[in-house]
């Protein structure tokens, strides 16, 4: 039976995804500032997302 029908008998397809791994840490003085990306709060639905929107990195703290 296809994998598509309703109430097919037989095991469930199964879907494997690859284990975590930790994020590389850049140090930020060897990031160009234009590869920084810029980090808002953004509220959904009530519901909070934090949003990086530029760049390639994310930032480590606020600019001071």
């Amino acid at each position: 039976m296809s994998e598509t029908t309703p109430n097919a008998k037989g095991s469930a397809p199964v879907h494997y995804t690859p284990e975590a791994t930790e994020p590389t840490l850049i140090p930020a003085d060897q990031v160009n500032p234009e590869d920084i990306g810029a980090l808002r709060l953004r509220y959904v639905d009530g519901v909070a997302h934090l949003v990086v929107s530029g760049g390639k990195y994310i930032p480590p703290s606020s600019p001071s």
